[in-house]
């Protein structure tokens, strides 16, 4: 991607109204029924599945504080990957709309979302829709399921919310629920504090975790726990989406639910347990506490003998991925080999009878060293 492309991706789409400073009129689907006015203070950009709004209310409510996250689901402005030929304008709602009227919309709930369609003009906004619309659904009911968690762990969860956009009124009325003007969103709540992203980039590879940071790591994985326990994987995890609840504190939060995946209402506790073996919740986590030098995870079980065909690969790995050397010490133990002479010679596989690398051995894991468990998920 360009540097022109990067830039256009942190920027509001054309006819896009969420700019700072706008006010918008929102109808809250909490017992009230009220409506709100909120005026942003600032769009989260890029713009993905939902738009984020940070927003002020313009005047007092009993139920809502004063500063709010928002989060829509416009079909129009989610990410359509910055294509140029994919983004929304006024014509490619019009010739939607005019392919619904005439009959000549394929209207199937079984298509694939993920595909692009620039060529009919009812696929190019039907797809984007039944991703947001999906988005939406399963945002709401992970923060349904998540309630125990919300306000400390993950964000509190207000009420979800519709904003009626004016400007699709200029249009002639189409029956689809996809041309409806209402907007469908959520009201959450905004976290003042930074995310690990911003932790991350003050780092270099060689900084090593702190005790603080470690602690901090430590509640991440807690709350990786947590969400199985309730049925939830996250399906998104990134340094942007862990935040940190103030700017001087090291209290994570774990935000952005749009891309989670739901236990199945009749699913077994057997399959549960299957689907988070195999989307590695926990260890995805640790990954990314890893790559932003605030977690040196605990080292994974390896076979002292090594493996007869990549030797001792992994338990050098796992040494050296510990970035303090005082822990790296503490659970490991230096082999004396010739620092001059080669690490690995070439051996064949006799599984495939293609060459490999057998790694000379250069740490052994001291004794009684807690391992990782491989049925950590």
């Amino acid at each position: 991607m360009s540097s022109a492309d990067d830039k256009d991706r942190y920027r509001l789409p054309e006819y896009c109204r969420f700019e700072p400073g706008a006010k918008l009129m929102l109808q809250l689907d909490d017992e009230s029924k009220s409506s709100v006015e909120v005026q942003i203070l600032q769009p989260f950009l890029p713009l993905s599945n939902g738009q984020a709004l940070h927003v002020r209310l313009t005047a007092p409510h009993p139920r809502l504080p004063s500063n709010l996250l928002v989060k829509l689901f416009d079909r129009r402005f989610m990410c359509r990957d910055m294509d140029p030929d994919n983004l929304w304008s006024p014509a490619s709602e019009l010739a939607a709309r005019t392919a619904w009227r005439r009959g000549a919309a394929d209207d199937r709930e079984d298509v694939d979302i993920n595909v692009f369609e620039p060529e009919d003009p009812w696929l190019r906004e039907k797809l984007p829709w039944m991703r947001m619309m999906e988005a939406f659904r399963t945002e709401r009911e992970a923060y349904r399921r998540l309630t125990a968690l919300q306000g400390t762990v993950i964000p509190k969860f207000f009420t979800t919310l519709t904003w009626h956009d004016p400007q699709l009124d200029a249009f002639a009325p189409a029956t689809h629920p996809m041309f409806s003007p209402n907007t469908p969103g959520l009201a959450i709540e905004f976290i003042e504090g930074t995310t690990l992203y911003d932790v991350e980039e003050r780092k270099t590879a060689n900084d090593c975790p702190t005790d603080a940071e470690e602690h901090m790591s430590a509640k991440v994985l807690d709350i990786a726990r947590a969400l199985g326990k309730y049925g939830v994987i996250h399906g998104d995890i990134r340094a942007f989406n862990i935040m940190l609840r103030s700017p001087d504190s090291l209290d994570p939060v774990l935000i952005d639910f749009g891309h989670a995946v739901l236990r199945g209402e009749h699913e077994t506790e057997h399959d549960w347990t299957e689907r988070l073996r195999e989307a590695k919740q926990i260890n995805e986590f640790r990954r990314v506490l890893w790559f932003a030098h605030v977690h040196d995870p605990t080292p994974p079980l390896c076979p002292p003998e090594g493996d007869p065909v990549r030797g001792y690969y992994f338990l050098n790995h796992a040494a050296e991925a510990v970035k303090s050397l005082e822990k790296r010490l503490e659970w490991f133990e230096p082999v004396p080999c010739d620092s001059e002479g080669p690490t690995y010679k070439i051996v064949v596989d006799p599984v495939d009878g293609v060459n490999a690398q057998y790694h000379f051995q250069r740490w052994r894991m001291r004794p009684g060293v807690r391992v990782r468990p491989h049925d950590e998920y």
